[in-house]
């Protein structure tokens, strides 16, 4: 089956949004490991269940979303519905294959990619949102496999890093740019996200662009 993106509205709910956050940070999620997949590990051409050992933090409980990190560490892509039941912990399964997350997300074959759960204070993805519970990919030299881990890079290292020149792997500084980053609209304005530089601002805002998953 081939998958594509398209600039419309997924049936079923939300595959795709935009959300930024500071790029100081080296891994956007406060809660790191809180989010495991399953399996947590194997081919990049499976779709791995997901879920949280916890409930969203206190005040960012009535929403969430699951979400990829692109290469520059700021932009985001949805890879799960939205779910309002966010009290105590909760799980669902991607809506796309891991080689198709890697892909938006821009990570090179050997690279790291953080997923993050973003949590809102209101229904449906509404309201302040807060980037909560987040685990880590490290994808095989070929891009073929994966595995997960909850422990964040080291500071100062991008967590969605490319293999170094001399190729010794992942955990290199030098960061890849995304090739699929999108600026981001208001939530309210529900219209497709169109192509461009992604700028960080220190406080989120959640979207509701929306693609669909064609093949």
């Amino acid at each position: 089956m081939g998958w594509s993106l398209a600039g419309t509205a997924a049936a079923g709910g939300a595959l795709l949004g935009v959300y930024a956050a500071s790029a100081a940070q080296a891994s956007m999620g406060t809660m790191p490991g809180a989010v495991t997949l399953s399996p947590a590990g194997g081919a990049t051409s499976g779709r791995p269940a997901w879920s949280t050992n916890a409930a969203c933090p206190a005040g960012f409980r009535g929403s969430a979303v699951f979400r990829e990190v692109h290469a520059d560490g700021t932009t985001t892509n949805s890879i799960s519905p939205a779910t309002n039941t966010v009290t105590g912990p909760f799980s669902g399964t991607l809506q796309a294959p891991i080689s198709l997350i890697k892909s938006l997300g821009g990570i090179p074959n050997g690279g790291t990619q953080e997923l993050v759960v973003i949590c809102f204070s209101g229904p449906s993805l509404t309201g302040t949102s807060h980037p909560a519970m987040s685990t880590f990919i490290t994808y095989s030299a070929n891009g073929a496999s994966y595995t997960s881990t909850g422990v964040a890079p080291a500071p100062g290292t991008s967590s969605s890093s490319s293999p170094s020149q001399s190729g010794t792997g992942p955990g290199s500084r030098s960061s890849s740019p995304s090739g699929t980053t999108s600026s981001a609209s208001s939530a309210s304005s529900g219209s497709p996200v169109s192509p461009g530089p992604a700028s960080p601002a220190p406080s989120p805002s959640p979207v509701n662009s929306d693609f669909a998953v064609t093949g």
